[in-house]
C-alpha cells in the first residue's frame, strides 16, 4: 500500500511493548523509510531502545504528543506512515513486537489511506533516562521500603529502595497463594542491588512475592516473572494454564487446555533434536528472521498456534513458550505425586479461573487425545536416545492425568498397556539398562503382585523386552523394589518384601523359549531333557528322543529364522505347523524331502 502512495518517507510508531527495537528496525527496512520517530509517553510499561536500535543501523528520534502526556498507561498501538503521495495510518492490536508484526500471534488491524495532512502534529522530545529492569521509569522513592526484582532465564535481579544502610545479609522468602518457600540468604549491595541464583528459585506461577528480611525490618515486592510474560505474550491463554500447571496449581481447567494444545502440537511436548523454534543454533539461523505486516487473507487463524511460528527472544533457540514447557515437562517428571482424590487447588489468587460450578477433575477424554497424539508423533520418529527419553515423557503424561481424573485406576488400565507397545518399539538403550528399561519392567512385574497366574505371561514379556534370556544384571534391576514418584505410581503400596517374592515367582515361572533353550541343551548332551508334553507331538517327542540315543541326526533339529519357512528346505511351512510355532515354539517340516524340527528359542527383535 505505501508503494502504490508512491513510497514510504517518515514512519511514527505508537506502542506500549517493544521487546527490543527488531520488529521496529525490520518494519523501517521493508518500507524502505529512514525517518524513523517512536512515540515516549511519560508513563509505559517499556520504552523503545533507542541506544540498541542504532547498533542495527536504525537512527529513531523520540516523539511525544500532548493528547498522550497524562499520566494513564498507554495501551494505543497505531503506526503513522508518511508517503509521497498521501498517508497511510495502521491500527489495532498489534504491537510493534515480532510477534505482533509477523507470525507468532493473531492481531487484527485498519489501514486507512488519507490525503497527507498531518495525524496528530508529533513534537520532538528528549531520549528516556536510565531504565530499571526491563523499562519503564526509575521508580519514585516513597517513605516506606520498597522492593523490586524480576526473575528471568539467568535468576532474580532485584533492588531495595528507602532502606536506611541495605548493606549485608538478608533472609529471603518467596509467597504465593497457599505457599511459602524460604530459600536462604541474600546479599544486599551497598545501593540495595542484589542477585539470587535461579536453582535457588523454583517459580513458574504468575502471582509471586519476594520478602527480604533482616532483624526487625522486613521489605517485599511482587516478582516479575519475565519468562513467563513473554510467554503470555506470545501466545495467550495456553501460556497462562501452562504457567499455572507448571507451578503446581492443578486446575482442571488448565489441563484440559494443555490436552487440547498438546493433541493438536505433539511436538511441542516432545523432545527433538534440534529446536522447533529458529535461533543461533539450529539450522535455521542462517535465515534472518524478519517482520511482516501480513495481510489476514495470508494467515489462517490456527497459523500462529504453529511451533514452527515461535520467535526466539534471545538467540538460545527456544521461545519463552517453549521454556515454559520444559518447565512443565520437568515439573510433572520431577514432583511426587499427590494421591488420587487429593482435590484441586484454586487457582483465582494467581489470575486464573477456579473453575467453579464446573467438574473438579480433568477430562479424561482431552488428555487421552493428547496421549494418543504424543504416541502417534513416536511412532514416526527413528530409533535412539531421543525416542527413549520422549517415551518416558509421554508415560509422566499419564501418571500426571492419572493423578487429575476421577477414575484414575482406570485411566492407567487404558494407557499403560497402550504406553508399553509403544515402549517395545523404542529399540534398545544405547549401551546399558536406562531408566526405560526399569519403568517398563516396573509397569509389567506389578500386575503379578494381584494375580500371580500370570507369572509365565510376565516371565515372557520381559524376555521380549530384553530380547533373550535374562541374565543377572537384569535380575538385578527387577528385584529393586519401586521408588520414587514415578515407580511408586506404577506399583502404588508394594513392599520390599513382596516385591522380591513376585519377582522371584516371575522368573521362576518357565517361558516356551527357556524350555526350548533347554532342548537345545540337552541334545547337545548338556542338560537333561526338558518335559515337552505341553508344545511337541508325540512324534517330535519320539524323535528327539531318538536324537538324544544317537539314531538320529542332531542337525535335523533347526532353530527358527522366520514364522513362515523352514531353515533346512526353506520351504513354505504349513498353515497349522506356522501357528505351533508361533504358539508353542515348536513345529514340524512336511516337506517331501524334509524332517526338520523347527524350534523356537528366543524373542524376534522387535
Amino acid at each position: 500500500m505505501a508503494t502504490e502512495l508512491g513510497g514510504a518517507k517518515a514512519l511514527t510508531v505508537l506502542s506500549p511493548y517493544f521487546g527490543g527495537p527488531k520488529a521496529v528496525v525490520d518494519l523501517a527496512r521493508d518500507l524502505g523509510c529512514k525517518t524513523v520517530n517512536v512515540f515516549v509517553p511519560p508513563k509505559v510499561p517499556f520504552w523503545f531502545d533507542f541506544d540498541t536500535a542504532k547498533t542495527l543501523g536504525l537512527a529513531a528520534q523520540p516523539v511525544t504528543n500532548q493528547l498522550f502526556s497524562g499520566e494513564k498507561l498507554l495501551h494505543a498501538k497505531a503506526f503513522d506512515i508518511e508517503c509521497a503521495r498521501g498517508r497511510l495510518t495502521i491500527a489495532g492490536s498489534a504491537n510493534a513486537t515480532v510477534n505482533g508484526l509477523g507470525l507468532g500471534s493473531v492481531e487484527v488491524v485498519v489501514a486507512r489511506v488519507s490525503d497527507g495532512a498531518p495525524w496528530l502534529g508529533w513534537s520532538r522530545a528528549g531520549y528516556p533516562k536510565g531504565l530499571v529492569g526491563e523499562g519503564g521509569q526509575e521508580p519514585h522513592h516513597t517513605a516506606c521500603p520498597c522492593l523490586i526484582a524480576r526473575l528471568d532465564g539467568g535468576g532474580v535481579n532485584g533492588r531495595v529502595l528507602d532502606v536506611v544502610d541495605p548493606e549485608g545479609c538478608w533472609n529471603a522468602s518467596l509467597y504465593a497463594p497457599g505457599r511459602f518457600e524460604s530459600i536462604g540468604t541474600v546479599e544486599l549491595a551497598v545501593d540495595g542491588r542484589f542477585m539470587i541464583e535461579r536453582r535457588r528459585v523454583d517459580a513458574a506461577v504468575s502471582s509471586l512475592q519476594l520478602v527480604l528480611a533482616r532483624g526487625e525490618e522486613t521489605v517485599r515486592g511482587w516478582l516479575v516473572m519475565t519468562d513467563i510474560i513473554a510467554a503470555v505474550r506470545e501466545r495467550g491463554a495456553i501460556a497462562e494454564a501452562m504457567a499455572r500447571a507448571a507451578g503446581g496449581a492443578e486446575n482442571p481447567r488448565d489441563n484440559d487446555i494443555i490436552a487440547g494444545f498438546f493433541t493438536k502440537h505433539p511436538e511441542a511436548f516432545l523432545a527433538g533434536d534440534e529446536p522447533i523454534a529458529s535461533g543461533s543454533n539450529s539450522p535455521k539461523a542462517d535465515k534472518e528472521e524478519t517482520s511482516h505486516l501480513v495481510p489476514a487473507g495470508e494467515l489462517g487463524i490456527g497459523d500462529a498456534l504453529k511451533p514452527e511460528n515461535d520467535r526466539a527472544a534471545s538467540g538460545t533457540g527456544q521461545s519463552a513458550f517453549q521454556k515454559l514447557i520444559a518447565r512443565f515437562r520437568q515439573r510433572i517428571t520431577d514432583t511426587p505425586r499427590r494421591g488420587q482424590g487429593h482435590g484441586h487447588e484454586s487457582d483465582a489468587g494467581d489470575g486464573g479461573d477456579d473453575g467453579r460450578g464446573e467438574s473438579v477433575w480433568s477430562n479424561a477424554d482431552l488428555l487421552a487425545g493428547a496421549i494418543g497424539s504424543f504416541m502417534r508423533k513416536i511412532d514416526e520418529s527413528p530409533d535412539g536416545r531421543t525416542k527413549r527419553e520422549n517415551i518416558l515423557s509421554v508415560l509422566d503424561f499419564i501418571l500426571y492425568g492419572a493423578d487429575n481424573v476421577e477414575e484414575p485406576e482406570q485411566f492407567l488400565k487404558t494407557h499403560l498397556p497402550v504406553w508399553r507397545n509403544l515402549a517395545r518399539r523404542a529399540g534398545p538403550a544405547q549401551a546399558g539398562l536406562d531408566t526405560l528399561d526399569r519403568c517398563y519392567a516396573v509397569a509389567t512385574v506389578a500386575p503379578g503382585l494381584r494375580e500371580p497366574k500370570k507369572s509365565a505371561e510376565i516371565h515372557k514379556a520381559l524376555e521380549i523386552w530384553f530380547r533373550g534370556a535374562l541374565t543377572k544384571d537384569h535380575r538385578d534391576l527387577l528385584e529393586m523394589p519401586p521408588t520414587g514418584h514415578r515407580e511408586g505410581q506404577l506399583a502404588p503400596d508394594v513392599r520390599a518384601r513382596d516385591w522380591k517374592l513376585a519377582v522371584t515367582g516371575t522368573l521362576a515361572a518357565p517361558t516356551s523359549w527357556q524350555r526350548n533353550r533347554a532342548l537345545i541343551a540337552a541334545l547337545d548332551g548338556e542338560g537333561p531333557m526338558p518335559d515337552l508334553s505341553a508344545a511337541a507331538s508325540g512324534e517330535e517327542i519320539a524323535a528327539l528322543g531318538r536324537i538324544g540315543q544317537g539314531i538320529r541326526r542332531r542337525d535335523t533339529v533347526v532353530v527358527r529364522s522366520d514364522w513362515k519357512h523352514c531353515p533346512s528346505c526353506h520351504m513354505k511351512l504349513a498353515a497349522v505347523e506356522a501357528g505351533r510355532l508361533r504358539r508353542g515354539g515348536i513345529a514340524s517340516c512336511q516337506g517331501l524331502k524334509c524332517t526338520a524340527i523347527i524350534v523356537d528359542i528366543q524373542p524376534e527383535e522387535t
